[in-house]
């Protein structure tokens, strides 16, 4: 469990420094950072993706767990678009309150995301966190006969 939010932690927070880094150093933008910026950003969507995926096989939905992954979606797609746009220079003051209100609102949610996940309410069971564990763990692959 520790590991896994771990990595996430510190894929997101290499994100924001980076983004931040960015922001200050200004136009033109730093290829290298800008590069960094932009796997981190990528590594942490796909590794928290297959945490959530994993996660609604093992426990099955509800409303509540599915909006907050759903309103989390939105606001990365949000980040993505306002990201490339302030790239490109276009749009400057609008792109980046957006990317700046999308970048605090994403966060709120993972990290109610998170809180769900280690107080184990998502899944509506009353255990601790030690159920988070499973949520990460690989799903068995039973094989299949082809005819």
């Amino acid at each position: 469990m520790g590991t896994k939010v771990a990595i996430n932690t510190a894929l997101i927070l290499v994100t924001i420094l980076f983004g931040f880094v960015l922001h200050k150093t200004g136009k033109p933008y730093n290829t290298a950072l800008l590069t960094i910026h932009k796997l981190a950003t990528i590594g942490f969507v796909i590794y928290f993706t297959l945490i959530l995926v994993n996660f609604f096989k093992t426990t099955g939905t509800g409303t509540i767990p599915l909006l907050l992954p759903v309103l989390a979606v939105l606001f990365i797609l949000l980040l993505l678009v306002s990201g490339a746009l302030l790239s490109l220079d276009r749009f400057q003051p609008v792109m980046l309150l957006v990317h700046r209100v999308s970048t605090i609102a994403f966060l709120a949610l993972t990290a109610g995301i998170f809180y769900l996940f280690m107080t184990s309410s998502f899944a509506g069971r009353k255990s601790q966190a030690a159920n988070f564990t499973t949520f990460c763990q690989p799903l068995p692959i039973e094989p299949r006969l082809v005819n």
